[in-house]
């Protein structure tokens, strides 16, 4: 809530906390002190850069908001037993550069420094000398053999288990520790013990007097790199960790401080922070939330809002933190943004849309006003906490975005755990809106692609089932084929700042977001220019520690040690090499009213620069829609509430574009089936299939013709990346039989093929049979047109072939079929619709 313009008060108790601090001579409990805050946007600050524009500073609010809210959000996640930054969940803390600056002194003889202020940290570090690497901070790096005052921690001392990310050094004495954020940077160094001095402010009464805190522990950072800005030359831990400032200062200070943040339009002048006897500790108090989920931070109870002086009613429980540590109201310095709970949030929304009713539009997300600040009378708000009703005026509630005479934009984003929802084009390979479109490729060849692809996916399926279903990821000791013919669906969506264009195949069979890169060590032909990270200012490389790095299929550490890379290997010898990295992804929505495009930031994703093989020109590259860690779908499964449905339009129809629908927006409509349950992982969506109907005849199929058994072996899977249907042989055999005991029409030789002569023209007259699949709890009828598929215009050829064990639901059979993931709840539905516009 760092922007807020009200005065805020903690007192904390640390009475069981064992850690004792030196103080000064001539102190005593309860003594108090001040200090300076300094914004990083205000031209008082070393850092201030005046030719930063609103739009990147507004970017940056955004990015620094969202950022954190993923880690908190991951956090709650965790088993909470410190909450720290490690490699389990990392903390953006100064990955942007909207933050507060504490002023303090650091060693022996005392050098300014400017650190972070920060509630939700829990560590005390500082860049130091010497520097293995060190970003650019401005002001000199601490030199701790300069200071007299400085002294290693011993990794055995308790102390040194306190530090986040903390381990003994190769020599075996001195402590270490490794601070790992969420998108890849890091800082490693030393804990160690120094010497902090407060200087009193000129708002104490007793200006130039020094507090001085004697052998404080903190990190000295020799190591840290990745998209740290010139804003702060470290962090102050402001939370109830057990090493952050506040708590190691507790004895003194009795575990009270205040803080009182200036307003946007007070940028020369300085905030204020009361230590101890000084805080400031006046007007109503809301209690610390309490549950039974152990939190170094400091969370709330929020009970209701007001908007105008109207009561919003928002459900009892909205923002309770549950026994597991979910949920909940935190107050944090380091967020710029305040982030409602969605079912919250919606309610604020429109409340302040009724209250002044004119010129608001969307920015990516955001409600924003169109207009200049006075032309429209701006809503108060109210945050009613247990016991406390605190008051924000429309500065605390909008900000000015670009120019105030162009839009002002809320400053209450919806939190991203609960939903919101966007939609996105498909163009199908074969269809002339495709920029790889091919007029001059012959019925015979594609239909030559179709066959090919359909039998080289079923076999990676059938070869995945028969390894330790651990991943199930195209490593080098199986390959996904996926790539090896051209029928698939392409999703349209941009990349990049400033932003690019790609199309990926969109394929539900695959755990990973990949495309080509430049530079190449060798790329093959895609048509549209490969994608150049050094263009893009969102681009940010993985390190090779972090969790999201071992989550990636065929994960390796570069030569250095330090970037993350994949190395991906594919049945034919075909491969792709690259680095993993973080990307800005863009979706340009199609159906979702004001808004024009859906910015999802750091998606990690492989940036392949060597892919070479029988790769072809219809793709840049794959967007893997799987339940692996690491695909599109999992990273953006907070915000869509990991719902999507799809609805492919059918061959007739290839000038028309389908829909993809995700979070709020997707289509879970119709009766469901329930995933496949299974002893034997997997990150595929498996379906019970019963039996089958043709003709309204059911074939009674054996009972567990479909069944995936214990080993993982069998089922059938839903696949977007698989064209034709196929069946395991006891059921395709009855199935083949009846449709040939119903179709009158001519019978064509072709290979192995269920074929005959005519078209789709005259669909009344072939009387062509119609089918049933009876899913649990779902019976799916699926017309001729998904069952056969034109051939050289004068063929029709049954689009199910025959499996030995793994059966496959291909896209064939998914045309005019919507079709919708609801992966909380685990269920999948199916209804025939006509998907055309």
């Amino acid at each position: 809530m760092t922007l807020l313009y009200l005065c805020i008060f903690i007192f904390m108790s640390f009475a069981s906390l064992s850690i004792q601090m030196r103080m000064p001579p001539g102190t005593k409990d309860g003594g108090g002190f001040s200090a300076e805050l300094i914004h990083s946007y205000s031209p008082l600050s070393p850092f201030y850069n005046p030719n930063i524009t609103a739009a990147d500073r507004w970017a940056s609010i955004n990015l620094q908001s969202s950022l954190r809210l993923k880690y908190f959000e991951a956090i709650s996640n965790s088993t909470n037993s410190a909450l720290q930054p490690t490699d389990d969940g990392q903390t953006p803390v100064i990955l942007v550069d909207f933050h507060y600056l504490i002023k303090l002194s650091i060693g022996n003889p005392p050098k300014d420094a400017l650190l972070s202020l920060d509630t939700g940290s829990t560590l005390l570090w500082i860049q130091c000398l010497p520097c293995t690497d060190c970003y650019t901070q401005g002001p000199p790096i601490f030199d701790p053999s300069k200071s007299n005052s400085y002294k290693s921690l011993p990794c055995y001392k308790s102390l040194c288990l306190k530090i986040p990310g903390s381990n003994c050094a190769k020599d075996g004495y001195a402590c270490e520790y490794a601070m790992l954020y969420e998108d890849g940077s890091y800082s490693i160094g030393d804990g160690a013990l120094e010497d902090f001095t407060f200087t009193m402010d000129s708002n104490s009464g007793d200006a130039g007097r020094t507090i001085e805190l004697k052998e404080t522990v903190f990190g000295c950072g020799h190591d840290n790199k990745g998209t740290y800005v010139n804003s702060a030359q470290g962090v102050a831990g402001m939370s109830m960790g057990l090493v952050s400032l506040v708590t190691q200062m507790s004895g003194w200070i009795k575990g009270r401080f205040s803080y009182c943040f200036k307003g946007d339009k007070q940028p020369f002048q300085v905030s204020h922070m009361l230590f101890g006897d000084r805080a400031i500790l006046k007007g109503a108090f809301t209690p610390l939330a309490v549950s039974s989920a152990k939190t170094d931070y400091y969370f709330l109870n929020l009970i209701d809002i007001s908007v105008g002086g109207q009561r919003l009613s928002i459900p009892p429980g909205t923002f309770t933190r549950d026994a597991f540590g979910k949920g909940g109201v935190m107050l944090d310095t380091g967020t710029p943004l305040t982030y409602l709970k969605r079912a919250a949030y919606d309610l604020l929304e429109k409340k302040v849309r009724d209250l002044a009713p004119r010129n608001w539009i969307y920015i990516e997300t955001a409600l924003c006003y169109r207009g200049k600040w006075d032309d429209v009378k701006l809503p108060s708000c109210t945050f009613h906490f247990q016991s406390l009703d605190v008051s924000l005026s429309a500065d605390n509630i909008f900000y000015p975005f670009a120019d105030e005479n162009l839009s002002i934009q809320m400053r209450i984003p919806p939190a991203t755990e609960d939903g919101g929802g966007f939609s996105a084009e498909l163009i199908h390979s074969h269809s002339p809106l495709s920029p790889f479109y091919n007029p001059n490729i012959t019925a015979a060849d594609q239909w030559a692609s179709i066959h090919l692809q359909s039998n080289l996916r079923l076999k990676y399926f059938e070869a995945m089932t028969n390894l330790t279903n651990t991943a199930l990821q195209p490593t080098a000791t199986m390959r996904d084929p996926m790539i090896r013919a051209d029928y698939f669906y392409l999703i349209k969506l941009s990349m990049g700042t400033p932003s690019k264009d790609v199309l990926l195949s969109f394929d539900t069979g695959s755990n990973m977001l990949w495309l080509q890169c430049l530079p190449c060590t060798e790329c093959y032909a895609q048509g549209p220019p490969i994608f150049d990270p050094s263009k893009s200012s969102s681009f940010k490389r993985l390190a090779c520690f972090s969790s999201a790095c071992e989550k990636i299929p065929g994960n390796e550490c570069s030569m250095d040690g330090k970037r993350c890379t994949y190395d991906i290997r594919y049945a034919d010898g075909s491969l792709s090499i690259g680095e993993v990295a973080y990307e800005d992804f863009i979706f340009p929505t199609s159906d979702s009213g004001d808004v024009g495009f859906f910015r999802l930031k750091g998606m990690v994703f492989g940036c392949g620069h060597r892919n070479e093989g029988t790769f072809i020109r219809s793709m840049e590259g794959v967007a893997g829609m799987g339940m692996g860690p690491m695909s599109l779908l999992s990273q953006m499964s907070g915000w869509t509430k990991a719902r999507f449905s799809h609805c492919f339009v059918d061959v007739k129809h290839q000038l028309h574009v389908s829909q993809m629908l995700f979070g709020d927006r997707a289509m879970l409509i119709g009766n469901f089936t329930p995933f496949a349950v299974s002893p034997g992982k997997s990150d595929w969506f498996y379906l019970n299939l019963i039996d089958i109907s043709v003709g309204g005849e059911r074939l009674s199929i054996p009972p567990g013709t479909f069944t995936r058994d214990a080993s993982g072996e069998g089922g059938m899977v839903l696949d977007t990346g698989t064209p034709l249907t196929c069946l395991k042989r006891a059921g395709y055999d009855l199935l083949e039989k009846k449709v040939r005991d119903v179709v009158t029409l001519k019978r064509v030789d072709m290979e192995s093929l269920l074929c005959y002569e005519g078209d789709m023209d005259d669909l009344d007259a072939m009387k062509l049979p119609s089918c049933t699949f009876h899913f649990q709890g779902l019976d799916l009828w699926l017309s001729p047109y998904n069952l056969f598929y034109v051939f050289a215009k004068q063929f029709l050829c049954l689009a199910i072939e025959p499996s030995e064990t793994l059966s496959v639901f291909g896209s064939f059979s998914q045309q005019n079929i919507n079709v919708g993931y609801d992966l909380y709840n685990e269920k999948i539905y199916m209804y025939p619709t006509d998907c055309s516009p």
